[in-house]
């Protein structure tokens, strides 16, 4: 079976473009002859969703949704779509929502995945609004029985951390679960926000799944900023062994392929290898800012430049990420800025325009000023 990786950038409570989203990428999936196109947690309502949960009306929107994206999989040529939502819960008491995978398939939801595991340290706050799985359960498409997790589920292996936050593990759960074709296939879909070295740390945990296993391990993870969060992508495909075969870009939009029967000889290349800590950095400081800029409707930023490195970093950070035409620099000294500072801050506007950017910083950051 061809699977495709989606890792797209939705927009929180943006259920229409979302959804046309989900779908032009399952549509050219299906050109290129996928049989399941999956994209990340909470891909149709956006993640976090945080209090919109809390609506009854934002509950309601999510199903039709979701109930939409099944019914265009009974369109000709497109393949079967794995992607995530937010759903009410089924039964009381607990939670009224419940963050799960759907399998969509010949025009229907065919199989919804619950996520056991609820962070609740650093930046998530999950089991505010979520209830748990109780159980999981492996599901069978196209003759190819897979094991799917959501995000933090697959964040659980005792073999991989040396203290875990968890009792249960999903994944063990799956893998060991009797069956008639027990699966090599495990799938997790995520929303996993970046930090400074995160990419080399999800890979070497998914690894080491892969490894104690013996299945192919594929990732699809949301790129893209959201508020306070930033999400770098990097969607991959593990072997069995252990080693990384198909991986797709960092900090943007992409979609890798891979095929169930042989993913260590996938056609597909590394597209990107690990970037230095400075350049990883800056690239997710810029998709930050540009769609906090965008997905708030705005369009220009004002920045002001004291003619120290702090303001010449956030202002290099903004023209990249906007363009020069859309920021503008303003100067506001005062009766304790030195004439250096006034100085740089202006020949900082004017060197600027188009021009700035790491390398420009780079070259000219001496002493704390731009010169």
């Amino acid at each position: 079976m061809k699977i495709a990786l989606a890792q797209i950038n939705p927009t929180i409570g943006a259920f229409s473009s979302n959804i046309q989203k989900i779908l032009e990428y399952a549509r050219s999936a299906g050109e290129q002859g996928a049989d399941l196109a999956v994209f990340p947690e909470l891909s149709i309502c956006g993640y976090p969703p945080a209090d919109l949960i809390e609506k009854a009306s934002f509950l309601e929107r999510s199903q039709v949704a979701l109930d939409e994206i099944a019914a265009a999989t009974a369109i000709e040529g497109m393949p079967a779509i794995l992607c995530g939502t937010v759903l009410r819960s089924e039964g009381r008491p607990g939670k009224d929502a419940r963050n799960v995978a759907a399998l969509c398939s010949e025009g229907k939801v065919q199989f919804v995945q619950q996520k056991m595991l609820l962070p609740f340290y650093d930046v998530f706050d999950e089991q505010r609004y979520f209830e748990p799985a109780t159980s999981q359960s492996l599901v069978t498409l196209r003759g190819e029985t897979l094991a799917i997790t959501v995000c933090e589920d697959a964040w659980n292996d005792k073999g991989f951390w040396p203290e875990r936050y968890y009792p249960a593990d999903p994944v063990e759960k799956l893998m060991t679960q009797p069956c008639v074709s027990c699966p090599h296939v495990l799938l997790n879909i995520s929303a996993s926000p970046y930090w400074n070295g995160k990419p080399a740390v999800r890979r070497a945990m998914l690894a080491a799944l892969a490894k104690r296993y013996n299945c192919v391990v594929a990732l699809a993870n949301q790129v893209g900023g959201n508020d306070s969060l930033i999400f770098d992508g990097g969607s991959l495909v593990i072997a069995p062994t252990g080693e990384v075969v198909v991986q797709a870009v960092l900090f943007d939009e992409d979609m890798v392929f891979f095929d169930t029967a042989d993913a260590a000889s996938s056609s597909e290349r590394l597209k990107e290898e690990d970037r230095d800590e400075i350049a990883a950095t800056w690239d997710a400081l810029v998709l930050g800012t540009r769609d906090y800029v965008k997905k708030c409707g705005f369009s220009k930023a004002l920045v002001g430049l004291s003619g120290g490195i702090d303001s010449a970093v956030v202002a290099a950070i903004a023209v990249e990420a906007l363009g020069a035409a859309n920021v503008l620099g303003i100067g506001m000294p005062s009766g304790y800025s030195s004439t250096g500072s006034v100085e740089d801050a202006r020949a900082l506007a004017l060197l600027g325009a188009g021009e700035l950017g790491p390398d420009f910083l780079r070259d000219r950051a001496i002493g704390g000023c731009v010169r």
